[in-house]
């Protein structure tokens, strides 16, 4: 086994001697970087054999191929913002350079590494075949875990890889539904910073890997989870008037939808439901002139959409559309289906009232 030992002094940033590396050619990944580093600590003494190496070499070479190289600097930092203070993905190396410095520590950030790529792999993917081989319970985290990846959320990966280990699997899909349902609020909908969310959820993960937090409420309950859920109000006005692209998020709005759905009663399965739009995407003249003010508008408005079986409806005039919302399974175009006409004052109306069971569908309830 060859492997090739870089020496930097300690101000010098890694990723700046990464990048030249590969401008002149020589073709070395973030996942090479670290691994020269931490195998450089592991031989400092002289004392390892090659057999040793060999092992180590393999049990690297498992933790990439768990990842991929693509998703590999993040599982890095998020591995180590549950151990260490919240750093960028510039200081990162620096300060993985800081906690291993020997080779014992070495040794023992390998094996942690070893223990938690499998976590975070699987938290990217819901369907990966490793939660079969868990617990049955785990299973209750789909759903939410699917609401991650269909809004290419991670941040909550640093709680919730070390949570994984340190909690129950009851706690942990306890935890992963507060989290999920914090993430609907501040991400998708309200749209709020994610610097404070990412400091937060750091504090979170530290508490939770010393054990000091120990089960999913006292997360919920905490002062730090608490300043992030946006309140009923708050979570109300963002999605009052809510837009989302529908030609580009027809998946992300029927998931949403469907969501509401289930609330209201009838189990809703995202994936084998197509989105109609009440007033037509683009309207025609009769349209146009039936809907009035605002017509140009409401293409992407959530109170313009509804949850259907099949698209056959396209331009028909709302009359016809309200027969057929009649007698659809779904509650959400049932609603629709009571108003006289579809204008912007209805529209408004629909939607102020679509946020109230928003409201009521992602919320985590306090005593």
């Amino acid at each position: 086994m060859i492997f090739t030992k870089i020496v930097v002094q300690d101000d010098l940033n890694a990723y700046k001697v990464f990048e030249t590396l590969n401008a002149r050619g020589v073709q070395l990944s973030t996942p090479d970087l670290l691994k020269n580093y931490i195998f450089s600590v592991v031989t400092k003494n002289n004392d390892v054999s090659d057999h040793e190496l060999n092992e180590l070499d393999e049990s690297w070479s498992e933790i990439v191929s768990q990842l991929g190289e693509s998703n590999f600097t993040d599982f890095i930092r998020y591995h180590h913002n549950f151990q260490a203070t919240l750093v960028t993905k510039k200081d990162l190396f620096a300060s993985v350079r800081k906690i291993v410095n020997t080779p014992e520590k070495a040794y023992d950030y390998l094996h942690s590494l070893s223990q938690y790529a499998p976590v975070y792999a699987s938290l990217l993917n819901p369907y990966d075949d490793w939660w079969g081989n868990q617990d049955v319970v785990y299973r209750g985290a789909k759903k939410y875990l699917e609401g991650f990846e269909l809004f290419n959320i991670k941040q909550p990966f640093t709680v919730l890889m070390v949570a994984f280990h340190q909690f129950s699997p009851e706690e942990f899909v306890s935890l992963a539904r507060y989290i999920y349902i914090l993430a609907i609020r501040y991400n998708v909908i309200c749209h709020l910073s994610p610097n404070e969310q990412d400091s937060a959820y750091n504090q979170l993960a530290i508490k939770i890997n010393a054990t000091e937090f120990q089960r999913a409420s006292h997360v919920k309950n905490s002062e730090l989870f608490r300043k992030l859920y946006p309140g009923d109000d708050v979570f109300f006005n963002a999605f009052e008037f809510h837009k989302m692209p529908s030609r580009r998020s027809a998946k992300k709005i029927r998931f949403l939808l469907a969501e509401i759905e289930t609330y209201l009663g009838h189990e809703t399965d995202y994936t084998k439901t197509t989105l109609e739009h009440v007033c037509p995407y683009n309207p025609d003249e009769e349209w146009d002139s039936y809907f009035g003010e605002g017509v140009n508008d409401i293409q992407d408005r959530l109170g313009n959409v509804v949850l259907l079986e099949k698209d056959g409806l396209k331009r028909s005039n709302f009359v016809n559309k309200k027969r057929a919302y009649l007698t659809a399974h779904y509650p959400l175009a049932r609603q629709v289906a009571t108003y006289e006409q579809w204008n912007l004052q209805n529209l408004n109306l629909y939607q102020a009232w679509l946020a109230k069971q928003a409201v009521e569908t992602w919320k985590v309830t306090y005593d």
